[in-house]
């Protein structure tokens, strides 16, 4: 919000500001442009979610250690105050995170704990996460969301539910494929993206009035992604249908398995894996049958779960609480 109203910044531009941006640097901007800054003129936002309950820290539901990975790699070895313990910069030969050292026991009073603020909030109502989800109703900004196929639950879902919330009556989704940044920073990915912010900050004729409003890529396991256009998402054309876990086989079938079966792992507070191959759907063999052009929705899992939290921070036993797991797992789209 700062830096999008910074006076000098809009003094000596046109006083059109826009936000760009991949993955961390995506996913912020849903927050900002929901308190609407006036100078705010569009946003595009690359592979960033929107959701962090639900698609970076429960995908599905499903306790997602990547959280503790992404805090683990990326924020301690740079947090200011390891000093030269920690990295130098090849650009400026300082110390990255800052000349004057701490002590392990001043670094660790200085930080909020991802990882422990995050298994002391483990519903999506409570509010360390209420506070962080936008309010969709409140960007009004002309957006485009770019998400990638391979995003799975994080980026994936987010850029599209952002899409579909955001109040804004001019918007875009766009579905690309390569690896997680990649395009952003491609010739197609730029041009995309100039093409976008030329149209909406400068007032140039880029062409932007004649995009679709929707455009993706069908992917392909030994041929290029094709590329198609709709005018809304899901697209027209795109048919729905139900399948049913066969619990036996492991895999899903159109008729609903007719016995009653249980399935069993443990699954405790600290977000042990799950055993996917209990629940594993052979898409495998299925992907030569059935194309995709969107993703597999929901799975809807009645659970009894028992919390073993004693390995855990927080030493509290839920015991025997029933839950609805809502799985959300895009498959890869087909031509």
């Amino acid at each position: 919000m700062l830096c999008n109203e910074e006076p000098e910044i809009i003094k000596l531009s046109s006083g059109k500001v826009g936000l760009n941006g991949v993955s961390y640097l995506a996913m912020n901007q849903w927050q900002v442009a929901a308190l609407a800054p006036p100078h705010l003129s569009a946003m595009c936002v690359w592979e960033g979610c929107s959701d962090f309950y639900r698609e970076f820290y429960r995908q599905g539901g499903i306790h997602s250690l990547f959280g503790d990975l992404w805090y683990n790699k990326y924020i301690l070895p740079v947090q200011h105050g390891l000093g030269e313990r920690g990295w130098k910069s090849n650009i400026n030969g300082e110390w990255v995170s800052g000349p004057n050292p701490l002590s392990d026991a001043e670094l660790a009073a200085n930080r909020n704990d991802w990882r422990e603020a995050t298994r002391a909030n483990p519903l999506a109502s409570d509010d360390f996460w209420t506070s962080r989800l936008p309010d969709f109703v409140k960007i009004q900004v002309p957006l485009l969301s770019s998400a990638n196929w391979g995003g799975q639950g994080l980026h994936l879902r987010g850029n599209v539910e952002g899409y579909l919330n955001a109040a804004s009556p001019q918007k875009w989704l766009n579905f690309h494929c390569l690896e997680h940044w990649t395009e952003f920073y491609t010739q197609r990915g730029i041009d995309l993206q100039k093409k976008f912010f030329g149209h909406f900050l400068k007032g140039e004729d880029t062409g932007w009035g004649h995009e679709p409003r929707v455009s993706f890529q069908l992917r392909h396991p030994t041929q290029a992604p094709t590329q198609k256009s709709a005018a809304q998402w899901p697209p027209e054309f795109v048919k729905f249908e139900t399948f049913h876990l066969n619990p036996t086989t492991a895999s899903l079938a159109p008729e609903e398995y007719a016995s009653t079966s249980t399935l069993r792992y443990l699954a405790n507070a600290c977000g042990l894996l799950i055993r996917r191959s209990l629940v594993r759907a052979q898409v495998e063999e299925q992907q030569k049958l059935i194309k995709t052009t969107t993703y597999l929705v929901v799975f809807i899992l009645s659970v009894n779960c028992t919390y073993i939290a004693h390995k855990c921070h927080r030493h509290t036993t839920l015991d025997a609480c029933k839950i609805a797991i809502c799985v959300y797992q895009p498959l890869k789209p087909l031509l």
